[in-house]
C-alpha cells in the first residue's frame, strides 16, 4: 500500500471514529438543531440597531420614531435565544445521548438541564456604592449564555451517562401495578435514578465551593473554555488548523465541515455571543472566529473556495468534461454548495486539484483573519444562514461593503492559485490521449 493510500485510510478511520462517537455526535446534533434560534437571535440584535435605535437606526427620524417602542421585543428575542443557550444545548445533548443509550430521551434531557443548573451560582450579588452588597436569588446570565456552553456540554454528558447506568439497575426501579398508566409508571421508574444523579452533582458542587470558594461551573469555564477561546480568537493558528482539518477531510471524500463541527460550533458560537454583547454595549466586536466568518470566507463558494475553481475551469480548461461539470456546478457554487464539483470533477483523491483546494482554503482563512484584526472589516455579530449567495452573505453578515471586497480579493487569489493546476490537468489529459 502506498503512503497516499495509507494516509487516506487513516483519515477515513479518524472521520468514522468522530462520526460514530456518541458524544461528538450529540454535540454536533445539538448545535445543528439550535442553529435557527442562534440566527434569529443575532438578527434580532441587528434589527434592534437598524430599526429601533434612536442614535443610528430608522427611529432617529421623526417619521419612524414609533419604532423605538418595539425595541424591547427584539431585546427579548435576543435574550431568549442567545442569553439562555446553554440550557437549550444541555437539553439537546442530554436528549441525544439518552437516545443512544436506550433510555427515555425526555428524562435524559431534563436530567441534563437540571444537573447543569445545580452546579451554577444560584444567587446574584449586586454591588451598590455606599451600601452593603445585596444578595438576591437568581441565575446570572453569564452562567447560562455562551459562557456556560462547555460547562453545559460536560455536565449534560456526565449526568446522562450516570442516569443511563442507574436506569439499567432493576433494583432502583419502583414497580407500579399494571393498572397504572404507562406515563406515571415511567415517572416512578425514573424517580430514584433522578434523585441520585441530582444529589451527586449538587453535593460535589457544594463541597467544591466550600473547599475552594469557587463554583464548579466557574472552575470548568476557566479551565476548559477560556484557554480554548484564547487559542482560537487571539491568534490565527487555531483558526488555520480548523480550516486545514476541514480541507483535508474533504479531499478524502468526507464532509470536512461536519467533521469539525463539534469543535467549531461551541467556540464560534461563544465568539458570536461575545461580539453581540460588545455591540449592544456600544463597543467594537473583537472575536474573529464565528460561524459567519467560517461560512462567508473560509468555505466561500464551497469548501476550498471551489467557486474560483469553477471559474478557472470555464476560462482555461480545454476538456469538455470539466467544462460541463463546471457549468452544472456554477449556480450551486454561488450558494456555497460544492458537492457536484468535489465528487464530480472529482477533487476527492485527486492530487492535481487537492493541493490548490487546501491552499485556497488556507489562503481564504488568512486573508479574512488579517482583514478582521486590522479592522478592515468588523468582527461578525450576525449569524448568517447557510445558503445565502456569494457577496450577499458577506454584506448581511458584516453590514459592510468592505466585507464584499474581501470576498473579491479571496476569489481573485484563489482563481490564480487554481490556474496552474487546471493547465496541468489539461496537459495530463493530452499526454494520456497521446499514449493511447
Amino acid at each position: 500500500m502506498s503512503f497516499f493510500d495509507s494516509f487516506a485510510n487513516k483519515i477515513g478511520h479518524t472521520a468514522e471514529a468522530i462520526n460514530q462517537n456518541k458524544y461528538l455526535y450529540s454535540i454536533k446534533t445539538a448545535f445543528t438543531v439550535y442553529m435557527p434560534f442562534i440566527i434569529v437571535g443575532s438578527f434580532a440584535t441587528l434589527f434592534n440597531t437598524i430599526l429601533c435605535s434612536e442614535e443610528v437606526g430608522l427611529a432617529q427620524f421623526a417619521t419612524f420614531s414609533f419604532l423605538s417602542a418595539i425595541g424591547p421585543a427584539f431585546t427579548a428575542i435576543n435574550y431568549a435565544t442567545m442569553s439562555t443557550m446553554s440550557i437549550a444545548i444541555a437539553f439537546l445533548i442530554g436528549k441525544t445521548i439518552g437516545q443512544r443509550n436506550g433510555v427515555d430521551e425526555n428524562y435524559s434531557a431534563l436530567v441534563a438541564v437540571v444537573s447543569f443548573l445545580t452546579i451554577v451560582p444560584q444567587a446574584i450579588v449586586t454591588v451598590v456604592e455606599g451600601m452593603e452588597d445585596i444578595l438576591t436569588s437568581g441565575i446570572a446570565t453569564t452562567s447560562i449564555n455562551a459562557q456556560g456552553l462547555f460547562v453545559a456540554m460536560l455536565i449534560a454528558t456526565l449526568s446522562v451517562e450516570l442516569f443511563s447506568w442507574l436506569m439499567k439497575k432493576e433494583k432502583l426501579k419502583i414497580r407500579m401495578p399494571e393498572s397504572v398508566p404507562s406515563g406515571i409508571a415511567r415517572s416512578f421508574n425514573s424517580l430514584i435514578p433522578v434523585l441520585l444523579v441530582l444529589l451527586v452533582f449538587s453535593i460535589i458542587s457544594t463541597v467544591i465551593f466550600n473547599w475552594t470558594g469557587n463554583y464548579l461551573s466557574d472552575i470548568i469555564y476557566n479551565t476548559l473554555q477560556v484557554p480554548m477561546q484564547k487559542v482560537m480568537q487571539n491568534g490565527p493558528v487555531g483558526i488555520i488548523l480548523l480550516a486545514f482539518a476541514s480541507a483535508i477531510f474533504w479531499v478524502f471524500g468526507l464532509h470536512g465541515n461536519m467533521v469539525i463541527m463539534p469543535i467549531l460550533s461551541p467556540l464560534a458560537l461563544a465568539g458570536l455571543a461575545d461580539n453581540i454583547a460588545q455591540v449592544q454595549a456600544g463597543e467594537a466586536a473583537t472575536n474573529p472566529l464565528t460561524m459567519t466568518f467560517f461560512r462567508v470566507y473560509v468555505v466561500m463558494g464551497g469548501a476550498g473556495v471551489t467557486i474560483a475553481l469553477i471559474l478557472s475551469l470555464l476560462v482555461f480548461s480545454k476538456r469538455e468534461d470539466q467544462k460541463l461539470i463546471s457549468k452544472l456546478a456554477l449556480i450551486p457554487g454561488i450558494f456555497g454548495i460544492n458537492e457536484p464539483l468535489v465528487y464530480g470533477l472529482p477533487i476527492v483523491m485527486n492530487p492535481i486539484f487537492a493541493i490548490p483546494f487546501i491552499l485556497s482554503q488556507l489562503m481564504a482563512t488568512v486573508v479574512a483573519y488579517i482583514a478582521t484584526v486590522t479592522q478592515i472589516i468588523p468582527a461578525a455579530s450576525v449569524e448568517v444562514p447557510f445558503g445565502l449567495p456569494l457577496f450577499v452573505n458577506a454584506f448581511v453578515g458584516y453590514q459592510s461593503f468592505a466585507a464584499i471586497l474581501v470576498q473579491v480579493v479571496i476569489l481573485v487569489l484563489a482563481f490564480l492559485i487554481y490556474i496552474p493546476f487546471v493547465l496541468a490537468s489539461n496537459r495530463m489529459r493530452g499526454s494520456e490521449t497521446g499514449n493511447k
